[in-house]
């Protein structure tokens, strides 16, 4: 029995599934000489059916939003691929107390850094090159909720004022050499700098009702949105990163000193309690090859070459006209 069609080329992007010979050649042979023939008739076919040729039908279309909330990974960075275009990825989280009741009040304190850390995933941390990019990040404006699901369309409100130190910020991803800090030798991590005027309006809740706990920190510091800003890129440049804010190196931290000069820091951690997702924005329009919009425009030209992309961007519907045809057939 063999099965054959005209040839699909599917394109990936960042870890799609390649379709590729999805329902491509395949045989059926005689059994090799030797094996014991009693045990199974070679003129048993089992029901099934014999064709040399069949047809099917492929066309690539724009797929629903894909659930990033509460996963294990989060991507943030932006890439130009030639056929796809841009997708630009950024990161929603909430950050939390590590202990309740900071304080006390009353003492004279000062930020010397304000540190957003994300600890790259170990396994396949980048995807595409492993260019500087622009990244802000903006303080939330709404609440986040644990017990609802948020899809990577989802973009949320923020104040829109740039907290990154310094902005506009280059960051170079280093996924396999990690920081040392105060003598320690740290996992691989992104180190966003943050605003030293935030350290030091959240040093002046020290004490104060907004960090006795959890539910009344979240309520007055909602979260943060991470987000690249690179502007028109050249084909292949750029590139995808890959986190894991479960790992307790994922978090923000606060180093100050008192009058005295005495040194301390308090973490902010993210952690499986906080919520977080992944947002994602496509630009075909930016692809420098013409196939997507062209094939998204026209799906007859899904027979010569279809398309999958991941995080809810593109999906290839897959038919075989015929198959009913064979329904009890017996050659």
């Amino acid at each position: 029995m063999s099965t054959s069609h005209s040839p699909t080329a599917v394109r990936s992007f960042f870890g799609t599934l390649l379709l590729f010979g999805l329902l491509a050649s395949q045989g059926c042979r005689k059994p090799e000489d030797g094996l014991d023939h009693s045990l199974l008739n070679p003129a048993d076919t089992l029901g099934t059916v014999s064709t040399d040729t069949v047809s099917i039908t492929a066309w690539p279309q724009k797929d629903d939003p894909a659930r990033t909330s509460s996963l294990s990974t989060n991507l943030l960075g932006s890439y130009l691929d030639d056929r796809f275009g841009t997708v630009t990825t950024g990161i929603v989280t909430q950050l939390r107390l590590s202990v309740n009741n900071v304080g006390p009040a009353g003492l004279s304190l000062t930020c010397d850094s304000l540190v957003l850390s994300f600890a790259f995933n170990s396994t396949n941390p980048t995807y595409g090159d492993l260019d500087p990019q622009i990244i802000k990040a903006y303080r939330l404006t709404q609440d986040l909720s644990t017990d609802s699901i948020y899809k990577c369309d989802t973009i949320p409100t923020t104040d829109g004022q740039d907290l990154v130190q310094g902005s506009p910020h280059l960051f170079t991803p280093e996924p396999t050499d990690g920081p040392v800090i105060g003598g320690d030798s740290l996992p691989p991590e992104l180190r966003i700098p943050l605003s030293t005027d935030l350290g030091n309006e959240l040093l002046s809740q020290w004490g104060q009702p907004t960090l006795a706990d959890n539910t009344s920190f979240l309520a007055y510091f909602k979260g943060l949105y991470i987000v690249p800003d690179n502007g028109m890129q050249t084909p292949l440049q750029g590139g995808v990163w890959s986190f894991n804010l479960l790992d307790g190196a994922s978090k923000m931290t606060l180093y100050y000193h008192d009058e005295n000069g005495v040194t301390s820091s308090f973490d902010f951690i993210i952690g499986s309690e906080s919520q977080r997702y992944t947002t994602a924005v496509f630009d075909h329009s930016t692809a420098t090859v013409t196939g997507v919009p062209q094939a998204l425009a026209d799906t007859t030209l899904g027979q010569v070459e279809t398309y999958v992309q991941s995080m809810g961007s593109i999906r290839t519907e897959i038919r075989v006209p015929s198959l009913s045809l064979y329904t009890g057939s017996k050659t």
